[in-house]
């Protein structure tokens, strides 16, 4: 289900000439994009058709700008964890300026259906009775210190991507739990899973993913051991429940790097990595957005 229009906007001072031909254009972005999105989705405008519409630009995903990958001069964006059942991608094509004229932009809108999921069984934690209990009793004053340190993370995060090859942060691993999956606390409150949790021995080393900067180091209740990663233009990696942490923040890494080790820190069940991906502040699947980028550290 598809809903595409064009729009104009009435600014001040720019020519009503458009740069790019959106009648061409509505078509080819029809063929680039998954007619239906999964929640955590990560997608791509083609290099193709961004080359050719080189002048479009501040493309925006639900208002938050795409991220521009300098490597493949392509936009990527990300669906999130939410529930709403439709995205809008936009993108302007400004004008020139002149004295007398009205400034007007062509706005494309393209809006999406999000297939959201039926719940019909959701995984139940078993979570120790003393961990539990611990985490149970956080304070809202330590709950606001992580997210502070989230945010600062996230607004203080380099402006341009340029990670060049990805690949997964354990060598040998089994999944435990995808991305988005149901599950419920001890207390009765569900939720979708925000990352990949990935199952290790208790010591396994954790690699750093792509090239970046260690931006942050920390310890909560309920995450337990974390270590972020920025990697430019709001993409961030985030590695929880570590026993070890083998890095400081402002350390630069590259893919493989060590980083720290498995461990069983914070809510969890027992020995495991919990691994996410941010992409401006959307929680994405970390393996679909592999598949996306399509840039392998070992293509074999």
């Amino acid at each position: 289900m598809l809903f595409l229009g064009i729009f104009l906007l009435p600014f001040k001072q720019l020519t009503q000439t458009a740069t790019v031909d959106l009648a061409q254009l509505e078509p080819q972005l029809r063929r680039s994009l998954p007619e239906i999105l999964k929640p955590g989705y990560v997608f791509k405008i083609p290099s193709v058709f961004s080359k050719k519409y080189a002048d479009l630009t501040h493309w925006q995903v639900d208002g938050k700008p795409l991220i521009y990958d300098e490597t493949s001069q392509t936009w990527l964006g990300s669906v999130g964890l939410h529930k709403r059942k439709f995205v809008t991608l936009t993108a302007v094509a400004p004008q020139r300026r002149t004295s007398e004229s009205l400034r007007t932009a062509h706005v494309l809108i393209h809006s999406i259906q999000v297939d959201q999921p039926v719940v019909k069984t959701k995984s139940r934690l078993r979570i120790p009775a003393s961990t539990w209990k611990r985490v149970s009793n956080v304070q809202k004053a330590e709950k606001q210190r992580y997210w502070k340190r989230i945010k600062e993370m996230r607004t203080n995060g380099a402006k341009t991507f340029t990670s060049s090859c990805w690949q997964r942060p354990l060598k040998r691993h089994r999944i435990n739990s995808r991305f988005g999956s149901p599950r419920t606390l001890p207390n009765g409150h569900y939720y979708f899973h925000s990352g990949l949790d990935l199952k290790g021995w208790y010591g396994t080393p954790i690699y750093a993913t792509s090239a970046g900067r260690v931006a942050l180091v920390d310890e909560s209740p309920v995450p337990g051991k974390t270590v972020a990663i920025d990697h430019g233009g709001g993409v961030f990696t985030q590695f929880m429940h570590l026993s070890k942490f083998k890095v400081k923040e402002g350390d630069l890494v590259s893919p493989g790097d060590l980083i720290g080790h498995v461990g069983a820190t914070g809510r969890v069940e027992g020995p495991h990595l919990h691994w996410e991906i941010h992409l401006r502040g959307q929680k994405s699947d970390p393996l679909q957005f592999l598949q996306t980028l399509g840039r392998s550290c070992d293509p074999a």
